[in-house]
């Protein structure tokens, strides 16, 4: 009894001491290193949220900049001053037209914030017009707003929700004489990805207040206008003396950014963070000393001589992986009892994880590789059939040189299938060397109707790559693009090196496709109405996954103008 008293003395003290040297210290510490810690982080993201606001206040300046700019270079083109100031008997009133009408788009398409530019004579007699819909006019009170002007430009918002700026246009050779009006709407999509931030964590409003007014020009989140209005009416003093005040309220972060545009400030409003890490400093530091508090005690409960030491040996050697095989080395320790029988039952667990972990891994690869050369046997069988019917179709149309040219050169591109049939990876210059011959073939099926072009960068012909990628994508392109279109077009092939990787990019003029139903078929979600639909995408979409993983594979966007883009990214490899 006397010896158990004190061992339990020994133990109590040394507790006690490790109470006192480690666990009080150690939450002392980390206390005020979390204070810290949190505070930095609030900084951090009301520094976020700042620059955020300066960043997009320049965007918005940029913007209303851009388009008062175009405003005043429709205010100076005489070929719409030539117009809306003729005699419409003049012979040259139809051309005058056309030239004023081909000025105004050029103003609408070079200019990506600009939905609408709606130009009117003062006599309202003739109108300029890059809407065909005729959605937009002009308002009784803005041209009379727009008379009473020196040419300043005015806020507005449509019946459709739209926000437009409208000014009168006068002769810049005599000011007081007007000309016309002029109302350019902005195109509010554009204007909001030019806003968009990088730091998905946080979202922002943002809004466009007329200080004069008083009035939101522009509100990103309807909702918030009464506290952005109530704010602004509470502050304004405030406000027009700080360019970049700031304000706290209602949970919301509000930073005023004065654009230097007339009397425009930009309001950036998010969340307001300040509960949030309050909460979390005063939650970390309870769990810490929760978890410190239960750790000590659990160890002060298990420590006991003839034990700690070889529990923890074998704790040290259970943490050392084997960074090659992911499994536990062997544990050598002197031990007894239930301690050696531990070490034994994890010695012998070490060598059965070691055997499943090299099986399974060979067999996973085994099993890649067979799912890659079954996909890669798998042909679409619309393309031998369009060849052999168009084949067909010149025999009987005493067309017997190009049956012959196509026959050839398909006879070829299976030689080249059988030849590369035992590996999926072939070189590039294979793969070109495959699709020269298809091409070959397209041409001859569809004549002078398509035009393909092939850019290929010097010197990566011997690169490795999948094989058979680049065929099926422009059959894509010229089944689904081009002949669902006009039956006329261009493809353009283009092969490079980006960084550490190769991209194959392929484009055409023709219809387009509807990005969704493309963006199913790779994610294979696409409800089919037969076994092929969007079966070469989903092919090269999955060889791709199987052997570089789900980073790389196909992008589609659709082409400005009209038409398709595809895109495929994978890894370098020599």
């Amino acid at each position: 009894m006397r010896g158990f008293m004190k061992r339990g003395s020994i133990f109590n003290r040394f507790l006690l001491l490790i109470i006192i040297v480690i666990i009080i210290p150690m939450i002392l510490i980390y206390a005020v290193s979390s204070s810290v810690l949190i505070a930095n982080l609030h900084n951090n993201y009301n520094d976020t949220v700042n620059a955020a606001a300066y960043s997009a206040s320049r965007s918005i300046r940029d913007v209303v900049r851009s388009v008062i700019d175009t405003s005043v270079s429709v205010v100076g083109n005489v070929k719409i001053r030539e117009f809306l100031t003729c005699d419409k008997e003049n012979d040259n009133y139809l051309e005058l037209h056309r030239s004023a009408k081909n000025s105004v788009e050029t103003y609408y398409v070079n200019n990506n914030y600009i939905s609408h530019i709606q130009i009117m004579s003062i006599q309202e007699d003739r109108n300029l017009s890059t809407d065909s819909k005729n959605v937009y006019s002009f308002k009784e009170e803005e041209k009379e707003r727009m008379k009473e002007s020196q040419g300043t430009w005015f806020w507005t918002h449509e019946s459709n929700g739209k926000v437009s700026i409208y000014r009168i246009m006068r002769n810049v050779n005599n000011v007081s004489e007007k000309l016309g009006y002029i109302k350019i709407v902005l195109n509010e999509e554009s204007i909001e990805r030019k806003l968009l931030t990088n730091d998905s964590r946080i979202k922002f409003n943002y809004f466009l207040l007329d200080m004069d007014s008083g009035e939101l020009v522009m509100s990103s989140d309807i909702q918030l206008d009464d506290m952005v209005k109530e704010i602004f009416r509470g502050n304004q003093k405030r406000i027009k003396q700080d360019s970049g005040f700031v304000l706290q309220k209602d949970n919301q972060y509000v930073v005023f950014t004065e654009l230097g545009i007339k009397s425009l400030t930009l309001i950036t409003v998010a969340k307001d963070q300040s509960m949030y890490y309050t909460m979390m400093k005063y939650g970390i530091i309870l769990l810490f000393i929760i978890l410190f508090t239960i750790a000590a005690g659990l160890y002060a409960g298990i420590y006991r001589k003839h034990i700690a030491v070889p529990l923890m040996t074998l704790s040290s050697h259970m943490k050392q992986i084997n960074p090659e095989s992911g499994v536990p080395l062997q544990v050598d320790v002197e031990a007894e009892g239930e301690v050696k029988e531990l070490v034994d039952t994890f010695n012998a667990m070490s060598n059965q994880l070691n055997y499943l972990y090299e099986t399974n891994y060979k067999n996973e690869l085994k099993l890649r590789d067979a799912n890659l050369l079954l996909l890669n046997s798998e042909m679409n069988p619309h393309f031998l059939y369009n060849v052999l019917d168009s084949v067909r179709w010149m025999v009987e149309m005493d067309q017997k040189e190009a049956a012959t040219g196509m026959i050839q050169n398909l006879s070829e591109m299976f030689r080249l299938s059988l030849e590369l049939s035992e590996s999926s990876v072939i070189s590039l210059g294979k793969e070109l060397e495959h699709l020269e011959k298809y091409v070959s073939i397209e041409k001859y099926r569809f004549g002078d109707k398509i035009r393909i072009q092939m850019n290929i960068q010097d010197n990566i012909q011997h690169i490795q790559v999948i094989k058979f990628i680049l065929q099926p994508l422009i059959e894509n392109a010229l089944v689904h693009g081009i002949s669902k279109f006009s039956g006329y077009g261009n493809v353009l092939v283009s092969v490079y090196l980006s960084g550490d990787e190769l991209v194959y990019d392929v484009r055409d003029d023709g219809c387009g496709a509807d990005p969704e139903r493309i963006q199913q078929i790779l994610n294979s979600t696409l409800i089919k109405q037969n076994s092929l639909e969007g079966f070469a995408l989903e092919n090269i979409q999955a060889r791709l996954h199987l052997r570089y993983g789900e980073e790389y594979g196909i992008v589609y966007r659709p082409r400005e103008g009209g038409g398709s883009i595809f895109i495929v990214k994978q890894p370098v490899v020599t």
